[in-house]
């Protein structure tokens, strides 16, 4: 039939029929208007049933459109009837046939062709592709059964998907409103997987649109979805209240696999079984000096003053004596790469019995080191060092505080300041710079109470232990160096500029500029300057019960003591590099993101109260302010009506808190309000 005004044409749009009036006839397109009163031009290609309808093109368009909705009823009606399956069921065997609309139609209903009919052969085909291929175009073809059969199946799967969607919809519902006991649908696992990505992902989630889309179903009027999602998840216990979604997002396990138990009972100490291998320090006076809650205790010192030399010892906990690099324990230790210390818990890179046991330096307890003697002549300038593997027994677990009221009694640590307090100004002499920034403290209990606090790090005892730990590392990046063994060496380059202040003067404002200014450091196989520190080797493995990289170098030591070469190549050390650094990148993500968490839950109670700040730096638009009750730098909006100049003390109002934001919002008081509550830490 050829085209012309007033013919009815149908069109495929998107597996759906759109039914279209002629009403100008063009060369290659005709133009048509739709049921909607959208006029455009249709290539003749795209035509796929030309029907027998005529309307009259001479009517208003309004009774035009009309007369076209009337004719798609009509024909939609006469869909409900048609069953594809039985038409295919006919022509299967004859699937190299080709049907046109009219003969598929005739077939079909048995009757004189009726042009409505015609049209609702056309809609089934299109909607559902199951039974019919259309080969050329306004010809049909049954496909093979196989296919067939392959298709209904899908639907099936497909159809199941739908009614367990609905199921869980409906659970979700009643959890939502408060009937926790309602039994889960078999189902919804696979739908609570995507709602918990989109918790903790919020928007970077893959199916973020998709649970968006599922949970207005539920509220169509949700203001935050992440919100919604966490409590969700919490009302059906799979989220605690708190929970963190950082070590979901990062797979960081919590827990400790029943193989990597049993592999960790089988590990005793056998002082025996290593004399051979070690000097026995057991009569040496050794003391360990750490915070009052650690027990993964990993250093200790002893010192000897003689005559001639001081001879300081510094023993550093021998956990790589236990753990076999084909072990599930070492894959298990390479894999988490640290230990990740949070305010309200510890995810260790070892099993407890290990870290606060076996491999800790506990007092009065027979445990191996590795240890580092390191020789002063009475000037207290380093003579000689040595490195050797030893079995100590520690006298005395001191805490900081408890160490900061004896150290200038006691003779051994007395001398021990003198040594660290020398080696320091050399390091400052040198070049480092000493950043001795307060630090925040927070804490959460088992009942969840959060408690915070300022901590500084530079009294007495922690400045003899840092220095102390810092000269151990620069021995053994030495030592390895000299020796030619392949090791995990830290460097950094100058900074870029160097600001005069005294570090133990509390000068927040140069200490935060001067961190700036700082170039980060670097972690390579090949050893350079640490200008940060003012030494010119350095590595770290003072810490092998709660870091990889220090157990491997522990290894690499002690193969060279025993064997005279190192245990792993610098290809393998590359390795471990790439891996454990990116790892311990993540430690410190969620490091901060959960301590921020916990302190944006604690100040949600003092929304509307006042705190000091003190400026440390101007923007364009914002400050930079230090919290100094909380020890927490945040930035603040400008106010062009006020003129505040670096280092100038400030009154702050806490104005609001978005807690899985980690947002902290502050404002500067313009003028001094008693009504307005302090934050009392």
């Amino acid at each position: 039939m050829s085209f012309r005004e007033g013919l009815i044409v149908e069109f495929k749009d998107k597996k759906k029929v759109t039914t279209v009036v002629c009403i100008k006839v063009e060369a290659k397109n005709i133009r048509v208007v739709s049921d909607s009163n959208k006029e455009f031009n249709l290539p003749i290609n795209k035509v796929g049933h030309i029907t027998s309808k005529v309307l009259n093109t001479s009517k208003s368009r309004y009774e035009l459109i009309e007369d076209i909705r009337q004719y798609i009823l009509k024909a939609e009606e006469d869909v409900e009837e048609i069953d594809l399956s039985s038409l295919w069921d006919l022509l299967k065997d004859e699937e190299d046939q080709k049907y046109d609309i009219s003969q598929l139609t005739d077939l079909y209903f048995s009757e004189a062709e009726n042009t409505y009919k015609r049209s609702a052969i056309f809609r089934a085909l299109i909607e559902d592709n199951t039974y019919f291929d259309q080969k050329t175009e306004g010809f049909y073809s049954p496909k093979e059964e196989k296919i067939v059969q392959q298709i209904l199946q899908q639907k099936k799967i497909e159809e199941e998907k739908e009614k367990q969607k609905k199921l869980t919809l409906e659970w979700l519902k009643n959890i939502i409103n408060g009937n926790l006991d309602s039994p889960k649908p078999v189902g919804a696992d696979k739908i609570l997987e995507t709602i918990i990505d989109s918790a903790v992902l919020d928007t970077r989630a893959e199916k973020y649109s998709d649970i968006v889309s599922l949970m207005s179903e539920i509220n169509p009027n949700i203001p935050n979805i992440q919100e919604f999602l966490i409590n969700l998840l919490v009302r059906t216990g799979i989220f605690e209240e708190d929970e963190n979604l950082l070590l979901r997002e990062y797979n960081i396990p919590s827990n400790f696999s029943k193989a990597i138990l049993d592999e960790t009972e089988k590990i005793t100490i056998s002082v025996d079984s290593e004399l051979n291998f070690r000097r026995d320090l057991r009569d040496l006076y050794t003391v360990t000096i750490d915070d009052e809650e650690t027990k993964d205790i990993d250093d200790g010192v002893s010192v000897e003053i003689l005559d001639s030399c001081t001879n300081l010892y510094i023993h550093i906990a021998d956990a790589a004596n236990f753990i076999d690099k084909n072990s599930l324990l070492n894959k298990e230790a390479f894999s988490r790469a640290t230990t990740i210390y949070l305010p309200d818990r510890k995810i260790e890179m070892f099993p407890q019995k290990l870290s606060e046991d076996v491999f800790s330096l506990v007092e009065g307890a027979d445990r191996f080191a590795l240890t580092i003697l390191v020789k002063f002549d009475n000037n207290n300038d380093i003579f000689e060092y040595e490195i050797f593997e030893s079995i100590i027994n520690v006298n005395k677990r001191l805490s900081y505080n408890e160490a900061d009221q004896i150290y200038i009694q006691d003779g051994g640590l007395a001398k021990i300041f003198q040594i660290t307090e020398k080696l320091k100004q050399k390091r400052i002499d040198d070049g480092a710079i000493i950043l001795n920034f307060p630090e925040l403290r927070l804490k959460v209990d088992e009942n969840k109470k959060i408690s915070i606090g300022k901590y500084k790090n530079n009294s007495p005892t922690q400045g003899i232990i840092s220095e102390v730990m810092i000269l151990a590392n620069y021995v053994v990046a030495e030592y390895s160096n000299k020796n030619k063994i392949p090791c995990i060496y830290r460097s950094q380059e100058e900074p870029i500029e160097t600001i005069d202040f005294d570090p133990d003067a509390n000068d927040i404002v140069n200490m935060f500029k001067q961190r700036r200014l700082m170039k980060k450091s670097e972690v390579s196989t090949i050893p350079n300057i640490h200008h940060g520190l003012g030494i010119k080797f350095y590595c770290q493995i003072t810490s092998p019960i709660r870091r990889y990289s220090d157990l491997v170098i522990h290894r690499q030591i002690k193969s060279f003591l025993r064997n005279g070469k190192p245990f792993y190549s610098e290809a393998e050390i590359k390795e471990v590099i790439n891996f454990t650094e990116h790892s311990l990148s993540v430690s410190n993500i969620i490091q901060r993101g959960t301590i921020r968490y916990w302190l944006c839950k604690y100040l949600l109670n003092f929304v509307g109260h006042k705190t000091k700040a003190l400026i440390l730096d101007l923007n364009d638009d914002k400050y930079i302010v230090h919290l100094s009750e909380i020890v927490t730098e945040l930035p603040v909006n400008k106010d062009f009506g006020m003129k505040l100049e670096s280092t100038q003390e400030i009154e702050v109002i806490i104005k609001d808190i978005y807690i899985r934001k980690g947002i902290i919002i502050i404002r500067i008081l313009k003028n001094t309000n008693d009504e307005i509550p302090w934050l009392v830490v």
